[in-house]
């Protein structure tokens, strides 16, 4: 049996679709494996390195609480307040925004709280509010 000209083209076509999805796939694994040893590293701390955010005794914050709890009550006694004055005063009562960007985390998990279906919290003229409930 040979192969014609156009049987090899078909054939080099194939080669080349399996390459970059293989390629594809190697690098998908890479950022996996990545992640997995960022992962790592951070369990392996010992607890000596492993910061643990300490409250601002002026604070009326207290105890464990998530970013949207502190949030929550922060504007809960502060009233309305825009997001990077939140941030300022979520770092200062001990609560750290992780991401690259904070601002835009502490923004977007806001957001995703005012689109809940029980909302605690809403934005009005540029300015995070509690949702007043009935």
């Amino acid at each position: 049996m040979t192969l014609t000209n156009s049987g090899m083209a078909v054939i080099k076509d194939k080669a080349i679709s399996l390459k970059e999805e293989l390629v594809k796939e190697k690098n998908r694994i890479g950022a996996l494996v990545s992640e997995i040893d960022n992962f790592l590293s951070y369990v392996e701390r010992s607890p000596q390195e492993t910061p643990v955010p300490q409250l601002n005794p002026e604070s009326k914050i207290e105890g464990p609480i998530s970013i949207i709890g502190a949030a929550i009550e922060i504007i809960s006694t502060d009233g309305p307040i825009r997001t990077p004055a939140l941030l300022d005063r979520l770092t200062k009562s001990g609560h750290q925004v992780q991401g690259k960007n904070p601002i835009q985390t502490l923004y977007s998990t806001l957001h995703k709280e005012s689109k809940r279906n029980t909302p605690r919290v809403e934005r009005k003229k540029g300015l995070w509010c509690l949702i007043q409930q009935n």
